[in-house]
């Protein structure tokens, strides 16, 4: 899926909508992108840090929580599971 020029576009629109801080319309463009590959982890950080941007943290924890049981399928996913381990324990407060 990662090969996919729409899942590209809407990642890259939900790039620069948050960096403009539009939290949430940056989760949408990551939600339609979650629709087609659901397990892109890329994705279901930004997801999860849109969430946190305005302060849907029971979302964030969600999105956050589903990523360890997903299956690694390239080389940079693991590091993302890292990632979201982090950033849980960052808003496990909030």
């Amino acid at each position: 899926m990662r090969d996919n020029p729409q899942i590209a576009q809407w990642q890259q629109n939900a790039d620069r909508l948050y960096a403009r801080f539009k939290a949430r319309e940056a989760a949408g463009e990551l939600q339609k992108v979650l629709q087609i590959d659901g397990e892109n982890f890329a994705a279901l950080i930004k997801l999860a840090r849109s969430y946190i941007a305005v302060q849907d943290f029971p979302d964030a924890r969600a999105m956050l929580k589903s990523i360890p049981a997903l299956p690694i399928q390239f080389s940079d996913d693991a590091k993302h599971k890292e990632e979201s381990a982090q950033l849980l324990q960052e808003i496990k407060d909030s």
